[in-house]
């Protein structure tokens, strides 16, 4: 489940779905924060941040409540460059790029994996590093991702059909959170930009790509 349950109204909660629905979800409020903290490290003392979401999003208020406690938490300041559909990167590109910020952080959701391209392009040229939740944001050029690990993800989801499949109820089955989450880094576009990760940053490293 890629938002939240609760919000779209397909589960009436996380503990107890009480209805035809269960799964893993992959909105975290620690996932948020931790972004934010990591993309901190890797700019060694910039502290503003421009964010990306989709506003259609079902969780994006978690997310978003998540992401100014941590900056707040580190000293940084936020700009929210808020998307409800495609055509709207392009103002959000152009006020970013008035702006200035030290980094960019992308909200995860299938609207920004869609976008992850365009938005590798822009902060290639704008040599502005960039994290999301997914590893497709890193492989479509992006810098950094934090959150599940699709490998994991998948088998948690194959558990779960597995009790389904033997009598369980969804409505009983609580979603679950991500058990395995990956931090992964684009060498190349380091490089590109003239990112040096510390060491104690690289030992965080689960993958990389490039």
């Amino acid at each position: 489940i890629n938002g939240d349950p609760v919000e779209a109204g397909l589960v009436s909660s996380l503990s107890r779905p009480g209805g035809t629905m269960t799964g893993v979800s992959a909105l975290s409020q620690e996932l948020a924060g931790k972004r934010v903290e990591l993309l901190c490290e890797a700019i060694r003392g910039g502290r503003r941040l421009a964010v990306i979401a989709n506003e259609t999003h079902p969780g994006v208020g978690v997310e978003r409540d998540a992401t100014h406690a941590a900056a707040r938490r580190l000293g940084a300041s936020i700009a929210w460059h808020p998307l409800k559909r495609v055509e709207d990167l392009d103002g959000a590109f152009a006020a970013i790029s008035r702006d200035g910020p030290d980094g960019l952080i992308a909200i995860p959701d299938n609207l920004i994996n869609r976008l992850a391209r365009r938005i590798a392009d822009f902060s290639a040229v704008q040599r502005l590093p960039a994290i999301s939740g997914w590893s497709e944001f890193v492989e479509a050029g992006n810098l950094m991702s934090y959150g599940p690990d699709p490998r994991g993800y998948f088998r948690q989801m194959a558990g779960i059909a597995d009790r389904l499949l033997r009598g369980a109820h969804p409505a009983e089955l609580a979603v679950e959170q991500p058990r395995d989450v990956e931090f992964v880094v684009n060498t190349r576009t380091a490089k590109a930009i003239g990112i040096v990760l510390s060491p104690a940053l690289q030992l965080r490293v689960n993958r990389r790509i490039g």
